[in-house]
């Protein structure tokens, strides 16, 4: 078989895995063993000897020994597509069929769920797996494996593979479930291998300096560290036909040259758009034509460490509100770098910086940890933190994509670990995609330069931030 459309694993908690041994020894499983076994009043007992749970209703049980070939080709398959270890010992395994009246199209995949949870509640651990996980060489060879003689064109499905770990009872299993729809029977074989141990459990250190924070929300990463406080602004009376106010930086610093647009909507649905920016003093005032207004954008232009970028401005009060130009309105805005927009228009967004980080060639069952270290305070003079970033890396040990956002707007050293059981293994970093030049090359560190979008606007809750690409690999 070329690939595995899906399959399940039953997974380990805190013991090991092991490879079912079941070779050959037994006759091709077909019709015939099932027939036979009707014709001759097979077990009805749906009770496992192996794990102590029944199969799902409608399930007969052939004797021990009954495994054919085909299937147990499937299940050593299935044990080294995921790397299990060689087995100390061979072992039977049980066989349970559902066929006549007992099996119907459509059921197979509740039948699965049904003994999944069954096997948690005796104890045993369960884990989903990705179903795209693939090794390379694939075992899964449709003429090796004995899969050449499943009529997928007519709606068989492809074999689905688990195997269980009881810390209790110091138990693993493996199996495999085959729903062969054109012939209208579905087959389940279990059998018990040598309990194997305890597996690896990846560890991160604890995080105790106060200037390190541990990013809990990969959308925000700046959620939960503690604000600077907003800074104050005098009460400004409104004029009518007018809207005024006051632009200041994080640091309370008038921001001269901020440009605002605001619209207004008179009666029949026309709108007129008007623009205005802030003088030395950070003060703007743009008469308006009648109608009900709002601001739709503030934005400022920015120089940090070099480079110019155009940044939202967010409404003091963390609202751009609706006015009748008739009385006249009073909006302040402020910089921010880093929290929440919870402007309308950009509700769930957050200013800052967004990244996207690839990793390849990873360790199943590790933790990946990207740190980002400032080189100087933050866009707005404020003071800034080192971030930690910490995810698990794929069941399957090959690519991820994590998307971040909300970044605290600075420059930043990032660097990389895997965290693999008690072992901290470096990872190396590189830009994605080239700015013109050379092409990037892998380093055991990386600097962070963010830019702006320049796309014109850089308000409704954006960032106006361009998203940093990173990939990561040993």
């Amino acid at each position: 078989m070329s690939r595995l459309n899906r399959y399940l694993i039953l997974d380990v908690c805190a013991t090991g895995v092991a490879l079912l041994a079941l070779t050959g020894t037994v006759a091709a499983l077909s019709v015939s063993p099932i027939a036979r076994a009707q014709s001759s009043n097979a077990s009805i007992s749906t009770l496992s000897t192996v794990t102590g749970v029944a199969a799902p209703k409608g399930a007969s049980r052939l004797p021990k020994g009954s495994l054919t070939a085909g299937m147990g080709r499937l299940m050593v398959g299935g044990a080294r597509e995921f790397k299990l270890p060689e087995p100390n010992r061979p072992s039977d395994a049980e066989v349970y069929f559902w066929t006549g009246s007992n099996y119907k199209e459509g059921r197979a995949r509740f039948l699965y769920t049904q003994f999944e949870s069954a096997l948690t509640e005796a104890g045993y651990t369960v884990t989903q797996v990705d179903d795209s996980y693939q090794n390379t060489p694939n075992v899964f060879d449709e003429d090796k494996y004995g899969t050449a003689g499943l009529n997928h064109s007519s709606g068989d499905a492809r074999p689905l593979f688990f195997h269980a770990n009881n810390v209790e009872k110091k138990q693993t299993i493996v199996g495999v479930w085959l729903d062969q729809q054109s012939t209208k029977r579905l087959v389940l074989a279990v059998g018990e291998v040598g309990f194997a141990g305890a597996p690896k459990v990846s560890k991160a250190p604890t995080i105790s300096d106060p200037n390190v924070w541990l990013v809990k929300d990969f959308k925000n990463a700046g959620k939960g560290i503690p604000a600077a406080p907003m800074p104050t602004f005098a009460k400004m009376a409104p004029k009518p036909r007018t809207v005024r106010g006051l632009v200041k930086d994080g640091n309370g610093k008038p921001i001269a040259g901020a440009r605002l647009v605001a619209w207004a909507s008179a009666a029949g649905g026309f709108r007129t758009s008007v623009e205005g920016k802030t003088n030395a003093q950070g003060i703007y005032e743009m008469p308006l034509p009648i109608g009900i207004c709002q601001i739709v954008n503030a934005d400022c232009k920015v120089t940090y460490e070099g480079t110019e970028m155009l940044l939202p401005l967010h409404p003091v009060d963390g609202e751009r509100d609706e006015f009748d130009s008739k009385r006249g309105h009073v909006e302040n805005f402020v910089l921010r770098t880093s929290g929440a927009a919870n402007e309308t228009g950009g509700t769930g967004q957050s200013y800052g910086a967004p990244m996207r980080i690839l990793t390849w060639k990873t360790i199943e069952k590790s933790i990946i940890e990207v740190t980002l270290k400032p080189k100087g305070p933050l866009a707005d003079g404020s003071p800034a933190k080192t971030l930690v970033f910490r995810w698990k890396a794929p069941a399957d040990g090959l690519s991820s994509e994590t998307m971040i956002g909300g970044i605290p707007l600075a420059q930043y050293k990032l660097t990389a670990k895997l965290y693999d059981g008690d072992d901290a293994l470096p990872l190396r970093a590189k830009k994605t995609f080239s700015d013109g030049g050379e092409d990037p090359v892998f380093a055991p560190s990386l600097d962070v330069e963010f830019e702006s979008e320049n796309n014109g606007r850089a308000s409704l809750g954006r960032s106006g931030i361009k998203r940093f690409e990173v990939t990561l690999e040993p």
